[in-house]
């Protein structure tokens, strides 16, 4: 085999595996606009978070600092009063857990003791994190189970808030994430941007009936076969009738269970391509969950290929965009603190790389009000490090989006549903030809002369051949051709 046939194989290898596509993720996060909505919609979900604490705690229904801690198994919580907002135990934990699993993949620890999923400790807590302690690496898979406990906390021990929380989330990270996969999408397939008033318009359009419907409908459909199934056990509890009929018609139970476990396993493996498919395909809730179910679980290998290559390249791209940040505000703080005679440092606290952002204490007067308007633009730069990490989430959805639609039904990288949002190329201007109305060139050629009687009349199928893109085209050269007939039987 030649050297040229072994490089177009490695080359088609490499392109059939889909990373040079998927590495396209990077870049595209780090999009202004990608940027911008991710961001949007973090201070969106914080400003909601911080509303409905307020509201908790002034009615009384705040919770003591080691409450989720205590929830997942720590015994060496020790007692505090209840005095915090649920939002803001839950931020900290679940941004915890995400540092963590980026430790571990850093590490190389992708699964871990698993064991650790069912409990938890106080020992590596947020706080102490951020005063120089250090990350303990679990894993990733044990941060994912404490991620989803987290969640299950929120449910058991605060439904009411849960509730209102997790809906505001579904309609902002609906039109955010709508947003950003579509930019992501025309990006792909256009090469192009569209602006960012069309991508937040699009999702509006898509939001209700698709970006906020599609995660709900596979949760609304597991809580009605629940229903259904906890109405056979009350069927169960009739003497005789209920333990003869039910034994022998439970087999409708057991299937049920899998349809349960099919919707929740599909909502969590398939759950990231609902965006990009209502993005790409303009669509609706139902589907996108067909859409991404089939092909999650037509391809499982392909697609856990494409999520561990997206997971271990966003968690290193996370950690240099992180390193570029803390590089940044070190410099400013090391050098304006200079110029102020070390004054800064009682403001603004020398940022770390595991604390970027630390207000300093004891300030008065203009120190005060100089320390919260720094406070602002740091918390800008600590919002925009995370933004990186949702803008990835979305970006690198949508592009694992089209591989699987290509590898399960063959489709074309560039096949995407197109609206007055996409941009599309300019048309080529027609090739222009001589007019039959055009006056003469000055240069003739010599040609034989023609008589009016030996010109050859035109047929009546050059209009029928004309008339194919469109009817009133075809008519009216059908009528020319009959009056030219008609004028020259008369002559």
């Amino acid at each position: 085999m030649s050297d040229d046939s072994r490089q177009a194989d490695s080359a088609n290898w490499f392109e059939a595996s889909g990373v040079p596509h998927l590495l396209k993720s990077f870049r595209l996060a780090l999009h202004p606009s990608v940027l911008t909505l991710a961001i949007a919609g973090i201070l969106m979900t914080s400003a909601v978070g911080v509303v409905l604490d307020k509201v908790w705690i002034q009615s009384e229904n705040g919770v003591e600092k080691y409450a989720l801690a205590r929830y997942l198994g720590a015994t060496d919580a020790p007692e505090s009063e209840n005095t915090h907002g649920i939002y803001k135990i839950f931020r900290d934990h679940q941004l915890y857990n995400i540092r963590d699993a980026v430790e571990s993949i850093r590490m190389g620890r992708l699964l871990g003791d698993v064991g650790l999923g069912a409990s938890a400790t106080i020992e590596h807590a947020p706080e102490k994190v951020g005063d120089g302690g250090s990350l303990p690496a679990r894993g990733v898979a044990v941060d994912l189970i404490l991620m989803a406990r987290g969640v299950g906390w929120m449910f058991r021990a605060h439904t009411c808030y849960a509730l209102l929380f997790f809906s505001a989330l579904l309609l902002i990270w609906g039109q955010c994430g709508g947003a950003i996969s579509r930019i992501v999408a025309i990006r792909l397939t256009r090469n192009e941007y569209i602006p960012l008033p069309s991508a937040i318009q699009f999702a509006s359009r898509k939001l209700l009936g698709g970006f906020a419907l599609a995660p709900l409908l596979p949760l609304l459909m597991t809580l009605a076969l629940g229903i259904l199934l906890m109405l056979g056990g009350l069927f169960m509890r009739i003497p005789w009738l209920g333990d003869i009929v039910g034994g022998g018609l439970f087999f409708l139970a057991i299937l049920g269970g899998m349809v349960i476990a099919f919707l929740l396993l599909g909502l969590v493996v398939g759950g990231p391509l609902f965006c990009p498919t209502i993005a790409v395909e303009g669509t609706d809730a139902f589907d996108a969950i067909s859409r991404s179910l089939s092909y999650v679980y037509g391809r499982p290998l392909r697609a856990l290929w494409y999520a561990s290559v997206l997971v271990v390249y966003g968690a290193f791209g996370w950690l240099f965009v992180r390193l570029f940040a803390w590089i940044a505000m070190a410099a400013t703080h090391y050098f304006v603190d200079i110029g102020t005679g070390g004054q800064l440092a009682n403001i603004w606290i020398r940022p770390t790389f595991e604390q970027l952002h630390r207000v300093g204490e004891n300030m008065d007067g203009s120190s005060w009000f100089a320390g919260v308007l720094i406070s602002l633009w740091a918390i800008l730069i600590v919002t925009s490090v995370w933004a990186f990490l949702v803008s990835y989430f979305f970006a690198g959805s949508t592009v694992a989006y089209f591989l699987l639609r290509r590898e399960v039904d063959g489709y074309d990288l560039s096949d995407i549903y197109e609206e007055d949002d996409a941009p599309s190329p300019s048309p080529a201007l027609p090739a222009s030809t001589p007019s039959t109305t055009s006056m003469p060139s000055t240069t003739s050629t010599p040609s034989t002369p023609s008589t009016p009687e030996t010109a050859t009349p035109p047929d009546e199928n050059v209009g029928a051949v004309e008339s194919k893109p469109g009817k009133s085209g075809g008519e009216s050269t059908h009528k020319k051709s009959k009056k030219s007939k008609q004028g020259k039987k008369k002559k």
